[in-house]
């Protein structure tokens, strides 16, 4: 076993002195003592470490728990709101409805928590029309102003195409891209009003879920989710 050792770097005759050197030895008698000689007891890295290193292991624990504090207070600025997926959708987003689990009858829950802080306003260019895409700071609404200014439409995809919530209750307009629509694509929906002589652009949802939006009209034809 190993022993601790207190060197004392300067020595005095006084009194204060001999009586602290005296209280030290018996620390370290009463601590040997105290733990049993066949136990072997490993103290953390940072207190066996050089000078230097107990300063940088410090900083490390600052850190650490600086970030877990950041952590706390960003949950703590979220806003959760409570929304009810509809009975026509349960199916689409819980999954098939189960008969049992187990020898409890299953129940979908009654409402999904989501965070209003999730939507971000979000502005397009379409370099092929000119016309700019502004997302609005919900999420949902889109508008189209043309290369003079004039408001072309404002629209709501996710809620006109009717479509049921993937994955989260409530999704979210997350990126617009400027797409190439082939014949083959058109033809799935030459029964929709689908206008193959206008410009499209690709809305995808932070639900994986995608549709094809008319630049000039703002009409949405869903596409699918991944």
């Amino acid at each position: 076993m190993k022993t601790v050792e207190i060197n004392h770097t300067k020595r005095s005759n006084t009194r204060t002195t001999c009586a602290g050197q005296f209280v030290s030895r018996a620390y370290v008698v009463l601590l040997r003592k105290s733990i049993p000689q066949r136990t072997t007891y490993k103290l953390p890295l940072c207190l066996t470490l050089g000078i230097a290193m107990k300063k940088l292991c410090f900083l490390l624990l600052i850190s650490i728990y600086s970030c877990a504090i950041n952590a706390t207070e960003l949950a703590d600025k979220k806003e959760f709101i409570k929304i009810s997926i509809s009975k026509e959708c349960r199916s689409a987003f819980y999954g098939p409805p189960l008969a049992f689990i187990g020898e409890k009858k299953f129940k979908p829950p009654k409402y999904e928590l989501w965070d209003t802080s999730t939507p971000k306003a979000i502005s397009f260019k379409d370099d092929r029309s000119s016309v700019m895409f502004y997302v609005e700071s919900d999420g949902r609404h889109m508008a189209a102003i043309d290369p003079s200014g004039k408001l072309l439409w404002v629209r709501n995809p996710f809620e006109e195409s009717k479509e049921c919530p993937y994955r989260t209750p409530r999704p979210i307009i997350q990126k617009l891209e400027s797409i190439e629509v082939s014949k083959e694509i058109a033809d799935i929906y030459k029964n929709q009003n689908f206008n193959m002589r206008h410009d499209f652009i690709r809305v995808t949802f932070d639900s994986s879920q995608f549709g094809l939006l008319d630049v000039e009209t703002g009409d949405y034809f869903v596409e699918g989710q991944n």
